[in-house]
C-alpha cells in the first residue's frame, strides 16, 4: 500500500481485491498478470514485476501504479489460491522483452564497454556556444522582468493573471533554461495562494534575481559554482562525461521519494542516504505520463552500489554507475536538527539559491504558540507544513513518542516524506497526499 501515489488509488485498490472482478489471474513464479473487467468492452491488462516493483496496465488512470496493479499485488498477498500458475501470453512476453530492451540501451549509455563512439567535439562546442548566446539572451529579459516586477510591486493586479508568468516561462524554455521557468511557475504558485505566501513569493523573486546574475557572470565563478549555477539553469552535465568521474559506494538507504507531473512529463525524483558514508543524495527520472511508472529503488529497502555526483558546491543530484545490487535493508542513524541547520546555513552561505536540505531525524509532533512543529530527542524543534491528515497519522503510529522520519527542509518549513514505524518504511507524500 506504500506504493499507492494517494488514498484514493489505495481505497479503490482494496475494494478491486476480489478474485470476481478479474477474468483472469496467474503468474510463473516471476512475474504476475491479471484481466481486470472495467468501462470498456476490453478488460484492462494488468502486469507486475513485484521483486522490482515494476508494473504495467492498459487502464487509462494517469496514477501509477493505478488502482489495478495495486489489487493485484493485494491478491498475490491476501488471496495466492485465487491466482493459477501460467505460462506467459504474448501481451506479457512483449512488456518484458521493451523493458529488456531499454535496459540494454541505458547500459550502452553508461557502461564503459558498450560506450558509444567519441562524439564530434567541435559539433558540440558549437551547439553550446549556440546555446549559450540564446539562453543570455532569454536570462537578459529575465531580469529585466524581475526588475519591472519589483517596481510595480505585487499588488499590481497584472501580477496576479497568468498572462505575464506563462509568456514569461515559455520565453526561458526557448532560450534554452528550462530551470529558470521552473522557478518561475513555482512564483506564480504561490501569488496565486494569495497574500499568506506573499512573502514567500518576494523570497524566491529574490533567488530567481541572484541566480540570474550568477548565470550572467558564470565566467567569472569557480568551476563547482559555475556547474551549480549552470544546472540550476538547466544545462545538465552529460551522463557520459559525469560517469568519468569517481563516485562513492555504499548501501543507499531509499528514505523518502517525490512525484511531480509537468508539461506531460512525470518525475519522479527519489532520495538516498548513504548506511556508511552518511551522505544524501537524489536520484530523478522523467517519463511521459503515457508510460507506466516504474523505479527499481523500493522504498525502505538498501541499494548497493557507487553513486556519481553531478557537480557542485553541495552536490546531491547523482545517479548509479550501474544498476544497483540489493543491500541490507537496515535503516541509517538519525542525526539531532542542529544538524541539519548547520548542512542547509553551509548550503544556502555557497549558493544562495539553494532550496532544501534532506535529514533523517527522529521526530515527534506537537504545537507551538499555536503553530505545528516537529521535535528531536534534543528538544529542537521546527514548523512543520503539515498535510492533511498527517499529523493525525504520525500520532497514531508513534503514539507521542518520536519516530524515525525523514523529510526535507527549506528553511522556513520541514516538508515530511517517510516515517519508519513498526519496522515498516511508510510513504507519507504518497499516503496523505
Amino acid at each position: 500500500m506504500a506504493l499507492a501515489p494517494d488514498a484514493a488509488s489505495a481505497k479503490a485498490g482494496r475494494e478491486l481485491a476480489s478474485a470476481r472482478r478479474w477474468t483472469l489471474l496467474a503468474t510463473d513464479g516471476e512475474l504476475l498478470w491479471g484481466l481486470a473487467q472495467g468501462s470498456g468492452a476490453s478488460p484492462y491488462q494488468v502486469q507486475v514485476l513485484p521483486a522490482e516493483p515494476a508494473y504495467r496496465c492498459t487502464c487509462p488512470s494517469r496514477k501509477f501504479p493505478c488502482k489495478h496493479v495495486l489489487a493485484l499485488l493485494l491478491l498475490s498477498l491476501e488471496s495466492p489460491t485465487s491466482i493459477e500458475s501460467a505460462a506467459r501470453p504474448e501481451w506479457v512476453r512483449e512488456w518484458i522483452a521493451s523493458r529488456a530492451e531499454r535496459a540494454e540501451k541505458q547500459r550502452a549509455r553508461t557502461e564503459p564497454e558498450y560506450a558509444t563512439p567519441t562524439p564530434d567535439l567541435a559539433a558540440r562546442a558549437k551547439r553550446r556556444e549556440t546555446r549559450a548566446k540564446r539562453s543570455d539572451e532569454g536570462v537578459a529579459l529575465l531580469r529585466q522582468f524581475l526588475l519591472d516586477l519589483v517596481r510595480s510591486g505585487l499588488a499590481d493586479p497584472s501580477v496576479r493573471t497568468d498572462e505575464p508568468w506563462t509568456q514569461i516561462a515559455r520565453r526561458m524554455i526557448d532560450a534554452q533554461v528550462p530551470g529558470f521557468a521552473a522557478r518561475l511557475r513555482r512564483i506564480q504558485e504561490l501569488l496565486a495562494a494569495g497574500t499568506r505566501e506573499e512573502l514567500r513569493a518576494f523570497d524566491e523573486i529574490g533567488r530567481l534575481h541572484v541566480l540570474a546574475r550568477a548565470f550572467e557572470r558564470r565566467a567569472e565563478l569557480e568551476t563547482p559554482l559555475a556547474a551549480s549555477v549552470l544546472a540550476q539553469a538547466g544545462w545538465t552535465t552529460p551522463s557520459e562525461e559525469l560517469l568519468r568521474e569517481s563516485g562513492v559506494t555504499d548501501t543507499w538507504f531509499a528514505a523518502g521519494r517525490t512525484v511531480t507531473e509537468h508539461d506531460r512529463l512525470i518525475t519522479t525524483t527519489t532520495w538516498l542516504v548513504g548506511t556508511s558514508s552518511r551522505r544524501h543524495a537524489y536520484s530523478s527520472t522523467a517519463e511521459p505520463v503515457h508510460l507506466p511508472r516504474s523505479t527499481s529503488l523500493a522504498l525502505g529497502a538498501g541499494h548497493r552500489g557507487e553513486l556519481v555526483f553531478h557537480p557542485g558546491p553541495t552536490p546531491l543530484r547523482a545517479l548509479f554507475r550501474t544498476s544497483p545490487a540489493p543491500g541490507e535493508a537496515e535503516w541509517p542513524s538519525p542525526e539531532p536538527l542542529r544538524r541539519t541547520l548547520e548542512r542547509h546555513a553551509r548550503a544556502v552561505q555557497q549558493e544562495p539559491w539553494f532550496r532544501s536540505t534532506p535529514f533523517l531525524a527522529e521526530l515527534a509532533p506537537a504545537e507551538l504558540r499555536g503553530r505545528c512543529v516537529l521535535v528531536d530527542p534534543e528538544s529542537a524543534a521546527l514548523p512543520w507544513r503539515v498535510r492533511p491528515r498527517a499529523r493525525e497519522l504520525l500520532e497514531a503510529l508513534g503514539g507521542g513518542r518520536a519516530l524515525l522520519t525523514f523529510g526535507l527542509w527549506d528553511g522556513e518549513a520541514i516538508e515530511l516524506l517517510a516515517v519508519g514505524a513498526a519496522g515498516e518504511w511508510l510513504d507519507l507524500a504518497g499516503a496523505v497526499a
